[in-house]
Order: structure tokens, then sequence, then C-alpha cells
């Protein structure tokens, strides 16, 4: 009797965590699905079923968003190409490996907020950044009041601030890495280029799923840097998706029917790009078998 409870305790708990999840996340989505095609009795409009959506898609402020997270994921191929090269380097038996481990992963430490006052800070009017730039003779930039400065100063904070658990992915990769591989490239004497080529194929899978978690964090995880560094601003040149279902829940009148509206939007399309990127590495590992 004591055993067969025993062999239900991983299913019990098993159920419990789903239970859990639909309750936590399941309901507030589902909700937010719902709510997004309840017509908005403020309006004078028409009350048809997609008109919220139909008013989200005509709204310029919401491609200009749009534009603003893609033109942001642009981040995801730097931060990939570094965190990899950087680990490799470490796991190429370079010294003081741990503590370098150590050093890099230490923004994880910090609050994203910490992080993006800080980039405030330097690429502040009166920041070291601009002091560089006029001990060069050269005038002062507004870094975070001009669209394009401001979104690099943005992607560096996100490069930054996703760097040391991006390594550390990449470190345990290649950590189990076979080992007669690894003899075999040290003894050749490869050069780091090919020794790039070759980890990077055998860690293809991990690349994958840091691919996806970035794709994911790129349109949902903006919203401390952008509300710390510029508000979405000079006007809405840096409002990303995340940040306007801030804008229209909270600000601008409060209109929670556009909010749900768009969060609706942007599942849908964080799971096209994923659904579309899942499979277009699944048809090439289909091709490299055969």
């Amino acid at each position: 009797m004591k055993n067969k409870i025993t062999s239900k305790i991983p299913l019990i708990i098993l159920i419990i965590s789903i239970c859990l999840i639909i309750s936590i996340r399941g309901i507030p989505l589902f909700t937010v699905i719902i709510s997004s095609f309840i017509p908005n009795m403020t309006s004078k409009q028409d009350v048809a079923l997609f008109n919220n959506y139909y008013n989200v898609l005509n709204d310029e402020i919401f491609w200009t968003s749009l534009s603003n997270s893609f033109l942001i994921l642009l981040h995801i191929p730097f931060l990939i190409l570094l965190s990899f090269s950087v680990s490799l380097i470490i796991h190429d038996g370079m010294k003081y490996s741990n503590l370098y481990k150590t050093i890099i992963v230490f923004p994880q430490i910090v609050s994203t907020v910490t992080i993006a006052s800080i980039f405030g800070c330097i690429f502040g009017y009166y920041g070291p950044i601009n002091s560089a730039i006029q001990l060069l003779e050269l005038p002062p930039l507004y870094w975070l009041g001009e669209k394009t400065s401001a979104i690099f100063v943005i992607i560096l904070c996100l490069i930054y601030s996703s760097f040391g658990w991006q390594t550390l992915i990449f470190s345990s990769a290649l950590s189990t890495v076979d080992p007669n591989i690894q003899a075999l490239v040290k003894l050749d004497g490869v050069k780091f280029w090919r020794r790039f080529q070759i980890y990077i194929h055998q860690i293809k899978d991990t690349i994958f799923y840091s691919l996806i978690l970035n794709i994911i964090y790129g349109f949902t995880g903006n919203f401390s840097v952008i509300f710390t560094l510029t508000h979405g601003g000079p006007g809405y040149s840096t409002t990303t998706i995340d940040y306007l279902i801030y804008l229209r829940a909270f600000k601008y009148g409060s209109d929670m029917t556009a909010a749900y509206t768009i969060s609706t939007l942007l599942l849908v399309l964080v799971l096209f790009l994923v659904t579309i990127l899942y499979f277009v590495v699944k048809k090439r590992d289909i091709n490299e078998k055969a």
C-alpha cells in the first residue's frame, strides 16, 4: 500500500503544478483574450466583434511601436555571437575561468532597472561619454533625445543585462560536447574561427533554445529598460509593443480594451515567429540527416 502511494507522488506533484500554472497563467491569459473582443462601451463607434482589432491595427502608434520592437530585436545576433565567443574562450582553458564567469554573471544579480539607470547616467548629457567627446573638442550629444542614438543605448543596455546568463548557458552546453571532439580540436591546434564553427554545430540545439528565449524576451522584456531610460520618447520613437500596452492601460485615458487587444496581438505574433523558427530549424535538421 505504501509503495502504491509513493509511486503516485510524482503524478500528484505534476497535477498540482499544472493546476497552479493554469490558475496563475492560464486564467488571466484567457481573460485577456476574451476581453479583447468585448466592445468598448465608452466608444461611440460600431461595436462589431473585431472592432477593437480594427482600431488597433489602424493606429499609427501601434505600427511605430511594432517596428521599434523589431528594430530592438537586432541585438539578438550580436548578443549570441558575443556570448558564444566569450564562452568558447573560457572553455578553451583560460586561466581564472571561474573568476571570469563570476564577473560575467554579475549583471544578473543587479536588477534591470538599476542597470538601465547606470546606462542613463553614462549616456546622460553630463555623463562620462559626453565628457570624453568634449575632450576631443566635439559637441556633446543628447543620446537619449534622438531615436537612433536612444535605440543604440537601449540595445547596449539589453546586451549587457543578458550577456551573463547567455554566456553561462553556452558554457554549460560546451561542457557537454563529446570529449573526443574536444581532444581532437586541441591536438590538431585548430584555429579559433574553425573551433567556433565546430562547436557551434555541436550545440546548435542550445543556440536555438537561446534564440527562442531572446525573441520572447525581446518582445516582452523591454518595459523596465525603456521606462527607465526614455519613457518611450522622444515622442513614440522608442516605444515598443510591451511599453505601448502599459501606456494604453494606465496612461492617456486608461483604455484597457486597447491594452487587452494589443496584448493578444503580441501573443499571436510571438507564437507565429516561434513556430516559423521551429519549422525552419526542424526542416534543416531533416535535410542534414538525409
